[in-house]
């Protein structure tokens, strides 16, 4: 069966195998195979014979038309019984047996069956246990290196990443029977990598409080000659002996990046970087920047001793006339969108802060005047009211002597008595009659007046005034 195996051909083969198992392809090995020859050996020539007659055409030769391997599942392991032969094998049952044979169709009709054979047996004892896995658990490891585990322990949380470190992680696998626990070889992740080369900052380290001209790697806050700010806007108003300064607050990393805006073609930075006593941690030096559409962006390599930096932005030769903007400076080494100092921030709310509280005391005083003015205004009303009471008493006090008067004349003197004595006087030539009382008649008519009083009633033939 070794020599000129094939699942395919049969021509010419001396030999047929049989197996059997549960896959759907053939097998290609050919010791799993059951042979049987159907085809003897070929002897030895003979010596030729004569010549002889031209014979009859002999009848067609036979040749294998297919072959089949059939299946009997027997509930005995030396005899076929309660079972069928079928084509396809069966699913295997505890405690019956697998036979096989196989059924060869011949071209002129014949069929030939090999014996059949028992090729599965029952069910066998019981085997010892296998080896089992209990758990499997992921284990992770924050290196500051990407080649070896250092700097970090073993975790089973996953950790949170920090620049400049590495995800590595491995699994524990725990065995049973035996016991045992072993760990696959630790991956970094290299994505890591990408991520550490990337440092973002995102505050502003420069504020304005320490705008100032640049001198010889030094900034000094609050000299502004022949400067302008204008919010977050430096402006030079003439030609500057220095260029505009800044000074940042603590840096950490190894580099920065700094932005800002200016109407300048190219931009000249000359910097300095500070320890924290406020020692050099590096000698001065400068760089030229090439400005785009207004904007110019430049890194910074950090000593590992500074702790902030003096810079100073602008040109040499100096120019004037020329404004810088929005400057700032951040940790890492991609620029963010600008924002202000957080100083600076501060700052503006403290200064609205008082702003508003001066308001507010303004507005208290403003009220504490409207209420001494409602105060007077109520003192003005009392008073008036005060008056008009007072007017009215003294109306109704001389209404009512006017009224006891009135009286007190009629119960003096009669009309009789009065024309007697007012035509006595008369016709003695005087022109005008007065009482002790308070009357007088003259050619006018009768007046009625109260002895010190500057008022008085004057009766008519029209009517009393």
């Amino acid at each position: 069966g070794t020599s000129g195996f094939s699942t395919t051909n049969a021509s010419g083969k001396l030999y047929i195998g049989q197996y059997v198992d549960y896959t759907s392809s053939d097998s290609t090995d050919p010791t799993k195979y059951a042979w049987t020859k159907i085809k003897g050996e070929t002897g030895s020539t003979g010596p030729q014979g004569p010549k002889g007659e031209k014979g009859d055409s002999g009848d067609s030769g036979v040749g294998v038309q297919s072959v089949d391997v059939q299946y009997y599942l027997s509930t005995s392991s030396t005899s076929l019984t309660g079972g069928s032969w079928s084509t396809t094998a069966p699913a295997w049952v505890n405690g019956k047996y697998m036979w096989s044979k196989t059924v060869t169709t011949l071209t002129n009709g014949g069929v030939e069956e090999s014996k059949p054979v028992c090729i599965t047996g029952a069910k066998g004892a019981t085997g010892a246990a296998g080896t089992g896995v209990s758990s499997i658990t992921e284990e992770y490891y924050l290196s500051t290196s990407k080649t070896a585990q250092t700097g970090g322990s073993w975790t089973t949380t996953p950790p949170t990443w920090s620049s400049g470190k590495y995800i590595w992680t491995r699994n524990k696998i725990v065995y049973t029977n035996p016991a045992s626990t072993k760990y696959t070889t630790p991956i970094c992740d290299s994505s890591w990598e990408a991520v550490n080369e990337i440092e973002v900052g995102g505050r502003n380290l420069l504020s304005k409080k320490t705008i100032g001209l640049y001198k010889g790697g030094t900034t000094h806050p609050g000299e502004l000659d022949n400067l302008s700010i204008d919010g977050y806007k430096i402006s030079t108003t003439a030609k500057p002996l220095d260029i505009i300064g800044f000074i940042s607050s603590n840096i950490s990393g190894s580099e920065v990046v700094v932005t800002g805006f200016t109407d300048l073609a190219k931009i000249n930075c000359y910097y300095q970087f500070r320890k924290e006593d406020n020692s050099t941690a590096d000698i001065q030096k400068n760089l030229a920047v090439t400005v785009n559409n207004g904007k110019f962006k430049f890194d910074l390599s950090v000593p590992a001793s500074a702790s902030y930096v003096h810079i100073g932005l602008g040109q040499y030769p100096y120019v004037e006339n020329y404004y810088i903007e929005n400057v700032k400076l951040e940790i890492g080494n991609k620029a963010t969108d600008w924002t202000p100092a957080p100083e600076d921030t501060q700052g503006e709310i403290d200064d609205l802060k008082d702003t508003t509280a001066n308001q507010g005391q303004i507005i208290q005083s403003q009220e504490s005047r409207l209420s001494d003015l409602e105060i007077n205004t109520n003192a003005i009303t009392a008073t008036v009211q005060r008056v008009q009471s007072e007017t009215q008493t003294s109306l109704d006090g001389v209404e009512q002597s006017l009224q006891e008067l009135t009286e007190q004349v009629s119960l003096s003197l009669t009309s009789d008595q009065v024309n007697i004595a007012i035509e006595k006087k008369l016709s003695e030539g005087v022109e005008t009659v007065k009482t002790a009382t308070g009357f007088t008649f003259d050619e006018e008519g009768l007046t009625v007046s109260k002895t010190g009083s500057e008022m008085s009633t004057k009766v008519t033939e029209d009517g009393m005034e």
